[in-house]
């Protein structure tokens, strides 16, 4: 057992977790417990828990900055009929809020299937062109069709020629 679950329960904690790889516990304590473990020279820190959750469709920083929601408004151009290709580790096809309409794989062990196995890929092809559906982000042209070319392994790596080859 982590040599701090003792400290915590003596002070009337209740351990939710032991974490297994980081030298942590998760725990409800009363507050005058939290303020004692934070005077402890053997804690490093105590901070209160708090809920997290998934927010609804964002427009990232990144995208405003470039004032593509400006465009979309005041051209009423969303990438419609463009098609964009994302050299990279492939592309989520079962993603919810990508478009992924064809693709290629120049990884040796996945020819035939340009689905990502790194995430990189899908997180690039995000930032391009994820829907505009209520969920997750709003890419930069959210009606382009994407085009996955899978030129970079599970490890995020490959060669210039398979990426020459892909372009």
């Amino acid at each position: 057992e982590f040599q701090d679950a003792p400290l915590v329960r003596s002070h009337g904690g209740e351990i939710k977790y032991v974490y297994e790889y980081i030298l942590a516990i998760a725990a409800s304590l009363p507050p005058q417990a939290i303020d004692a473990l934070k005077k402890n020279p053997n804690v490093a820190y105590a901070e209160a828990d708090f809920e997290v959750y998934a927010l609804s469709q964002t427009t990232p920083w990144g995208v405003a900055k470039i004032r593509a929601p400006q465009v979309w408004s005041g051209y009423g151009d969303k990438g419609t009929g463009i098609k964009v290709a994302i050299l990279d580790t492939g592309i989520d096809i079962t993603h919810p809020d990508l478009r992924v309409v064809g693709g290629v794989s120049y990884v040796w062990y996945t020819l035939g299937n340009y689905n990502d196995d790194n995430g990189h890929g899908t997180h690039c092809a995000g930032i391009v062109a994820a829907l505009d559906n209520d969920i997750g982000v709003v890419g930069v042209s959210p009606e382009a069709a994407l085009y996955a070319v899978k030129v970079l392994d599970m490890y995020g790596s490959g060669y210039l020629s398979d990426v020459n080859y892909g372009i």
